[in-house]
Formats: structure tokens, sequence, C-alpha cells
């Protein structure tokens, strides 16, 4: 007989529940096992110094003197270590243990544990007490001991609220918006949490508590010469956070505001690249991507709190808020505005507030869209001068080689960012200038975007072609093309130079000239090989000719 199935009503959210709670017993179990392992690999060992490693059962020095803790299971492990449930063995008062990865180096470590005991002196109920940090157990590494709370975590309710096809409570929403912003801001007056997310908010009795410490980095750190660093959960780091810029209270806000966003709607904002470990498509999507209205997916939700859970979330710092004092106000007035207008109906304010987000919405999307444009463009640019510089030191190979068997002189280059001259022995100079191609060529050997031209003073020459096979071809390769006048045509513009002295090269205003006679029957002819040395060879060649004949 099925399960329940096609269950319906009660039994329905029965069914859900049942569920609920098997899949939180497989994660349970699963993270056990993965502290395990994680233990063996991860806890700091110290020659002459730590010789335990923490497991179950094991007993510690507590938070008073001569009253001992006992590990019990392990609650879970993060990038910064493993954490466990240990209990007093006088008072069986409970907390949670956190034993920190290891590190390079003792200054590491000593930067680490110095920002958790500055976290033991933030005293807030919305902030995960840190109750000590064991430096000097015998044969045991740091340890931070806090206080347990055994509701689970935001993410825990978040899977819950899923599970049962519900949706968080418009009052809870607010009750809990006010828990975080209030913990957040006494975490900032003395450090920054870069840490933030549903994993590391707690319950306590219906409310929120903001907790693990594991990546805060103090905020006068200006006045010392270290901090601890660390690595931030990916899904949550701000733009600023991927460029490894300086670091203010604005890039917990941008957290915050992802957290927040998930709570209202229970949806990630961003949509994730398929591979998980796709590090450029994770950066890319908290620089470019733009989260679908919030209050599109909850309507109920006050308006002007939708834009205040936008703003936290803007890319650039300098557009999110000051404070968290602006929040905090800017919180109460959306839900107090809003308990108004339910009260006497809807005004004018909650139709400019609902154009203004749609307003924003769009020229966001805009400016997101031309910032994406110009990155990729000198993303490919930044390339293009990569594979000039690669066709320039093919050349110099041949140069070199020719200096170290020439006894008449040397081949000298001047070179510039985009260009290089070569000076010749006994006069003569032979010129490569490289530049873009837009829009870029489609030929039947692929695209064209970025390519060079070769001449000496006779007109000589021809181009380099920065040739991809495809879209997916980053870097493509150099080839060689020459041009010629087809013997069927005649000039097409009065007082136009005829026969042009072949081959030869076109520059950048005339470059698609030779899409077109790649294309068919043209007043130009072109050829093409792969043998970017000995193009340059014949260039010079016919430069050294010139100087012959004319003596």
């Amino acid at each position: 007989m099925p399960l329940l199935d096609g269950a319906s009503g009660a039994s329905g959210r029965v069914q859900a529940k049942a569920c609920a709670m098997a899949r939180a017993v497989n994660r349970k179990m699963s993270e056990h096992y993965q502290a395990l392992r994680y233990l063996q690999g991860h806890v700091p060992v110290k020659k002459g110094g730590w010789r335990m490693i923490p497991d179950t059962g094991l007993t510690i020095p507590g938070p008073s003197p001569g009253n001992d803790l006992r590990l019990e299971e392990p609650l879970g492990m993060g990038a910064f270590g493993v954490v466990f449930k240990a209990r007093e063995m006088d008072t069986s008062t409970v907390y949670a243990v956190k034993f920190p990865q290891s590190f390079g180096a003792d200054d590491e470590m000593e930067a680490f544990m110095n920002e958790v005991m500055a976290a033991q002196q933030i005293q807030h109920p919305n902030v995960v007490q840190v109750v000590h940090v064991e430096t000097s157990a015998p044969g045991l590494p740091p340890y931070i001991i806090m206080e347990f709370l055994m509701e689970g975590t935001l993410q825990d309710q978040l899977n819950r609220f899923k599970d049962l096809g519900d949706q968080v409570p418009p009052n809870r929403v607010r009750l809990w918006t006010e828990d975080l912003v209030e913990g957040i801001a006494a975490i900032n007056e003395k450090m920054l949490h870069r840490d933030l997310k549903p994993d590391n908010i707690f319950l306590d009795g219906g409310r929120l508590k903001i907790g693990d410490f594991g990546l805060a980095k103090i905020v006068d750190a200006a006045t010392r010469t270290r901090t601890f660093k660390g690595r931030q959960h990916l899904w949550y780091m701000a733009p600023e956070g991927w460029k490894l810029e300086a670091n203010r209270i604005q890039i917990d806000m941008y957290a915050m505001g992802i957290v927040l966003y998930e709570m209202a709607s229970l949806e990630y904002p961003y949509q994730l690249p398929q591979d998980p470990y796709d590090i450029d498509g994770l950066r890319d999507m908290h620089f470019f991507q733009q989260p679908a209205p919030l209050h599109a997916k909850r309507p109920e939700l006050p308006m002007g709190y939708c834009h205040v859970v936008s703003r936290l979330m803007e890319k650039r710092p300098l557009d999110r808020f000051t404070d968290w004092h602006q929040v905090q106000v800017a919180v109460e007035s959306a839900w107090d505005s809003h308990r108004m207008a339910e009260v006497a109906g809807p005004d004018s304010v909650g139709l400019l507030l609902a154009g203004a987000a749609k307003a924003h919405h769009l020229v966001t999307r805009q400016r997101l869209e031309e910032e994406k444009r110009a990155q990729e463009k000198a993303y490919k640019q930044r390339i293009d001068r990569h594979q000039f510089d690669a066709l320039r030191e093919t050349i110099s190979r041949v140069i070199t080689e020719f200096n170290k068997r020439s006894s008449l002189g040397e081949i000298r280059e001047r070179r510039s960012a985009a260009n290089s001259a070569f000076q010749l022995p006994y006069g003569g100079t032979i010129h490569l200038e490289s530049f873009p191609v837009d829009p870029r060529l489609s030929l039947r050997r692929g695209q064209v975007r970025a390519a060079a031209i070769l001449y000496n003073d006779r007109g000589i020459g021809l181009n380099y072609l920065l040739c991809r096979a495809d879209d997916a071809d980053l870097y493509g390769g150099w080839i060689v093309c020459r041009c010629k006048q087809s013997a069927s045509f005649r000039p097409r513009k009065k007082g136009e130079r005829w026969p042009r002295t072949s081959p030869f090269g076109f520059e950048k205003q005339e470059i698609h000239e030779i899409e077109r006679a790649d294309s068919g029957t043209h007043i130009y002819e072109v050829t093409y090989d792969e043998d970017v040395g000995r193009a340059f060879v014949e260039v010079v060649h016919d430069a050294f000719q010139q100087g012959t004949d004319g003596s």
C-alpha cells in the first residue's frame, strides 16, 4: 500500500511534516558523519603541543575553573571548524563548543582568536553569546564555548515552511527582520561579521540570534597590522568582496539583504550557475544579476519594506544604507505606514512607492546590463592584448635568431602597447600595428575580433588575424592573410591608386574588405596560412631587396 499516496488536507500536512522530519534526521546523520571525517584532516595538531583530536566523550575544561565539559554529538561543520554539543558535568548546563580549523601560521590563529575574544564583549539579546575562549588547555587546540540554542537555525525554519507549502507570516517577517537588524547593528559596532547566512542565525524562544563569528573582521582593524580575513560563503558575498576591496559594514548589509529576501520569499534571489563550483559564474551572478522584485512574490508585504531589502542588495556599496540606524528607521516606517494604509485604504503615496519600485528595477537592470557588456568587452580586450603580445614574441624569436647569426647589424624593436616598429640595419622600418575589429569578421575559417597589419616602407605587407572557431574559443589563434587585387576588377573610386603593391594588408578602416573577399568574387583576393614567423621574414626580405635594388 503506498504511503499516504494522494493525501490531501490534514493528512497531506501530516505527510509533509513526516517527510520534513525524515529529511532533518538524514541531514543530521550526514552532518555527524561529515564532521567526524572533517576532524581527521582539519583540526589543528601542533608538534609538541596539541595531541588530542576532539571527539564525542572527550572531557575538556569548561568556562569556569574545575567545571569540565563533556563533548556530545557533533552539531555540524563549516568553513571554519567543527561544533560539538557539550554538557557541563556538574550542572548539566549545555553549551556549543567550536574547534576552529587548522591555520597556516601561529599569527593567523592568534588574529582569529583575538577577533573571537572581541566577539565575547558583545552582549545583545539578538547575538549568540560567546561564553568563553580557551587557548591554553593542555594537549588541546584552542576552542570557543558559546551558548547552546536548541531550536535550530533560521535555515531549518525556512525549510519547514517550504516543506509545508507555507510562507513566513508577515508579522513574523517584521519581528525577525527587527531581530536581525538589531543584532547585526550590535555586531558591527565592534566588528564585521562577513559570514551572514540563514545557517548562522539561530532561534531562541521564537526570536533570532546571529552567531558564528568565524569570519569576523574587527572594525578598528586600521590600527592593527593584521586581522584574520578567512573565506565567506560565496552565495552571500558582496561584489566588493569579490573585488578584494576594503570592507565596510555595507558588506554585511548586502548579505543581510539576501537573507531577508530568502526569509520573505523562501527563494534565493539569484539564478545560481548550473555548476556549483563555477566560481566565475557565482562572481558574475553577484555583479550583474538583478533579483525579481520581492513585492511581486509577496504582495502582502509593505512596499516600503521591499524597498529596504532591494537597497540592502544594491551592487555598489554607496547605494546601500550608511548605517544600521537608517535601516531600522526605514523598516519601522514601512510597517507603520502599511498598517495605516490597511486601516484607511490605499493612498496616492502607495501608488508612488509602487511606481518607484518599478522604475528602480528597470533602471538598475539597464545599468547592470551595460556594466556586464563593458566588463565583457574589457575582458575580451585583455585577452586580445595578451594574444598580440604572444604574436610579438613569435616575431621576436625570429629577430633574436637573426641577430645571433648576423655580423652585419641587428634588427631593433621599439614597442608601445598596441604597436611595434622594427628598425632594420642599413635603413628601413617594418611596422606592426594592432587594432580591434568591430563588428567582427565572419570568415570561413572563423570569427575575427582583433587584427594587426604588418608592412614595410614600400607598402608590401599582410594582415595577422586573431581567428576563433566559435564563441567558446576563448583565445583563438593568429593566421596570416595576404591580400592582392583581382585581375578581373578595376578601381572603384576615382583617383584610387592602381594597381596596389601586392601583397598588402588592410588598415582598420578597410579591414572588412577581407570578409567581402572571403565570401565570394570581389575586387580583392585573399589567401591564408598559419606560419606567423615566415610571414614576417617575407616582409623583411622584401625591404632588404628594395634596398638592394635601389643601390
